[in-house]
């Protein structure tokens, strides 16, 4: 979210006709006596804080920025405020740099990484590794998961820059269709010789199709003679040639002309002059077709975020492939992702910086596929990404890609299949399961908006201390009480205590509502 000098407007149905507000009185009337004082009771309107809930209005905030530049590709992420703490050591252990990413993407592309996957990265951070995986191999969706709600809040903004950047690409249609209609208007009304149009008309000359004037300029043949006015035939520009319908100009249209004159001339049609374009209308109408196609359109990146612990997953289903950057995570921890790896069927790939899952931490049924030299972003130092691949990965990705094409026909790409897609989510306002995260990524880019804008809004709400709300405080006996249960299975062969965490992660994690 940039800082913007303009001003933030409260964004109304725009369906509704454009009218100007008028001013009450709202005080008292005073008595005619002046012996009596007057009491007047004034009414003072109440200042509507900036709100992070009216997602049109944000729309309406991005859409008219003349600031705002549009970025194509996702360089954002790697330069700011956000780039800097999270690739030094100041509250994160750092990031691998861009370079290492697509070298891990491209590994990742030859085993089935493609339009049909879904990547999960385990302990997403900012969410660069995402941006990355679906910038670079276009996933069908890109989705992580983070327990830090600092980090968390860094892949929200950076999500929400991306969907900005749609909404500039929105504005670029919406303002050539505009200019397109503007030209074909002021091609009608254009009364100058066509060998000529190009220097004496400046609406033609200003239009984005005037090389298309330019091109006949060359073809007409000026020694002709004029044809005679009856003679006159309408002139197509786009399929016919100028020399066949070269004629002497028309007069220009006078102000002090009558209708009659108007209507013998047959040029300019008369709401033209009687009703003129009002600009106003035209920003309106922008807007409303803007708008239109935020609620249709889904996001050029297909990414989801959520703020949940790993643990709280039993598996992963529909994910393809795993990711974590996971040097620095407990041993438990590992242990655990390494089993919701094999206990997610439509898993193959997990791309780990541990090097030995397959003989410390029980990862069977896999070998080692690749090494990857990487360095971290900033201090440049050495690691190595290991790609572990399941053996019967060809088979299990066309089962995944089956199954992924029933859940989500179509792509997912229609009007129709992405305003009916609706998600899960749990008593702690996050979705319930990796397919809702899946869900999430596929929504259009106006209920992507409104979820993480919400999702600010919880941090940036006034007066609220997140260190003593209750919901945190339950959610962080929870993640205890789940640590706890991998630490004993991590150093037990015993399946009582993998049982016991099912039973917790189903007793606390229940499907209390539906998104939108």
């Amino acid at each position: 979210m940039s800082n913007s000098t303009t001003p933030r407007r409260t964004y109304g149905k725009l369906t509704s006709k454009h009218t100007n507000p008028t001013v009450t009185d709202t005080t008292t009337p005073c008595l005619t006596d002046t012996t009596t004082p007057c009491a007047t009771d004034i009414t003072v309107r109440k200042r509507n804080h900036p709100s992070f809930s009216s997602v049109e209005s944000e729309f309406y905030r991005v859409f008219t920025d003349p600031k705002r530049q549009k970025c194509d590709d996702i360089s954002f992420l790697f330069r700011g405020a956000c780039n800097n703490i999270g690739t030094s050591t100041v509250g994160m252990y750092g990031e691998i740099s861009h370079s290492s990413l697509k070298l891990i993407c491209r590994k990742l592309v030859e085993f089935g990484l493609d339009d049909r996957s879904v990547v999960l990265d385990l302990g997403s951070g900012r969410g660069v590794p995402n941006f990355v995986f679906a910038n670079d191999a276009n996933t069908f969706s890109s989705i992580g998961v983070e327990k830090c709600p600092i980090a968390y809040l860094n892949s929200i903004n950076n999500i929400c820059i991306a969907i900005s950047n749609d909404i500039q690409k929105i504005k670029s249609t919406v303002d050539l269709e505009s200019r397109i209609n503007d030209h074909s208007h002021n091609s009608n009304n254009c009364f100058t010789d066509v060998s000529t149009a190009c220097s004496s008309c400046e609406s033609c000359c200003d239009s984005p199709d005037g090389n298309l004037i330019e091109d006949y300029e060359y073809s007409v043949n000026t020694q002709l003679e004029p044809e005679e006015p009856e003679e006159f035939d309408e002139f197509d520009e786009f399929t016919e040639t100028p020399t066949k319908h070269l004629k002497s100009p028309k007069p220009t249209l006078n102000t002090l002309d009558t209708v009659d004159t108007v209507d013998t001339l047959d040029i300019v049609d008369t709401e033209d002059v009687v009703n003129p374009v009002n600009p106003v209308d035209n920003e309106d109408q922008g807007l409303k077709r803007g708008l239109e196609e935020f609620r249709s359109r889904c996001a050029s990146l297909s990414l989801a975020f959520v703020n949940e612990d790993i643990i709280a997953y039993d598996s992963f289903e529909g994910v393809t492939h795993f990711y974590s950057f996971d040097i620095a995570m407990e041993r438990a921890l590992i242990s655990n992702m390494v089993y919701q790896f094999k206990n997610t069927s439509t898993a193959y790939v997990f791309a780990s910086f541990i090097s030995d899952l397959l003989s410390t931490f029980g990862l069977t049924g896999c070998f080692l596929a690749a090494k990857i030299p990487c360095r971290m972003a900033g201090s440049g130092e050495g690691k190595t990404c290991y790609i572990y691949v399941k053996n019967n990965w060809k088979h299990i990705k066309k089962r995944a890609d089956s199954r992924l094409s029933t859940l989500f026909p179509n792509d997912s790409h229609t009007v129709n299949t992405v305003n009916n897609i609706n998600l899960d989510v749990n008593n702690f306002d996050e979705p319930y399961s990796s397919l809702d995260m899946i869900k999430l990524s596929k929504m259009s880019l106006y209920y992507q908006y409104k979820w993480y804008l919400k999702r600010l809004g919880k941090f940036y709400k006034p007066f609220v201390t997140r260190s003593h709300s209750r919901d945190v405080s339950i959610r962080e006996q929870l993640a205890s009480e789940r640590d706890a249960l991998i630490e004993q299975i991590a150093h037990s062969n015993s399946q009582e205590h993998r049982n016991k965490l099912k039973q917790h992660i189903k007793r606390n994690f229940k499907v209390i509502s539906t998104f939108p």
